[in-house]
């Protein structure tokens, strides 16, 4: 008696077929298994694994942890006072306890802070190299320049200013609005931004301060785009927005050009 075995290259194909099927199937799986085991494995000192939620597709924890800290801060408690959380394919380590934390900042001045606060290409392209996210020489020479315009002997010297500014400003508002029209957003919004403004770069004409209104708008509306989830993608190397907001990008950091300190 006679036994067929079936054609070899259909059985490879087939399995081939199955393992790709299981794969896509469990595909978060897999990455998560590979970027938390093999790419970033997260392990204190005594190298235990620091637990946390599975990286979820493709944000991870991102955009909850601005939108909703304090829901995933409650959800996140089941993994103790230390926990790990995903930004993109990044992990980040969340401290809870006022212990954890003085420890942390007890040698603060030798950490450095993660790319772009791990949000991606395109949150870099609307804050840049702002103070809050750079390291090294690079912060000491912006801090340098910003420095004696915060310090507290520079602040109380420049009270008159702040209550002439604060005195015009409001006297405005009331000339030009309906006590019953004021909204906190929309009516004053402007007052710190125009009071920081004139008090670094000194008094701005009606239409310096027009364009940096527009400017402001402009970041309020692409930072809308960062925190849209799926269609601002935090990844570390690359971020997919919308098409139709990067010509607008590219206008909001050209507009910037006129205030940057080397062009006044």
């Amino acid at each position: 008696m006679s036994m067929e075995f079936p054609n070899t290259q259909w059985s490879i194909a087939l399995l081939v077929v199955f393992f790709v099927l299981l794969a896509f199937t469990h595909r978060y799986d897999i990455i998560n298994t590979i970027i938390s085991n093999v790419i970033y494995p997260a392990t204190n000192h005594r190298g235990q694994t620091i637990q946390g939620p599975k990286w979820q597709s493709i944000n991870g924890q991102c955009i909850e942890k601005f939108l909703n800290g304090r829901k995933v801060s409650q959800a996140c408690s089941q993994y103790g006072p230390v926990y790990r959380i995903w930004s993109g394919c990044t992990p980040e380590i969340v401290l809870t306890t006022p212990e954890d934390l003085k420890e942390f900042h007890s040698d603060s001045a030798l950490h450095k802070k993660a790319p772009s606060s791990n949000g991606g290409w395109f949150f870099h392209q609307i804050l840049g190299d702002c103070m809050g996210l750079i390291n090294g020489d690079r912060w000491q020479n912006i801090r340098d320049q910003f420095h004696p315009h915060f310090s507290h002997g520079s602040v109380a010297k420049s009270w008159e200013f702040l209550q002439d500014f604060t005195g015009d400003y409001f006297d405005k508002l009331a000339a030009e609005t309906n006590q019953s029209e004021l909204r906190p957003v929309t009516s004053f919004s402007a007052f710190p931004l125009f009071a920081t403004a004139e008090y670094l770069y000194g008094p701005l004409t009606k239409t310096e301060k027009g364009e940096l209104w527009v400017l402001g708008q402009r970041s309020l509306a692409l930072m809308g785009c960062v925190l849209a989830g799926r269609r601002s993608i935090s990844i570390p190397t690359v971020s997919l927005v919308e098409a139709s907001t990067l010509p607008t990008t590219h206008i909001f950091r050209k507009g910037l050009d006129p205030f940057q300190p080397s062009n006044r």
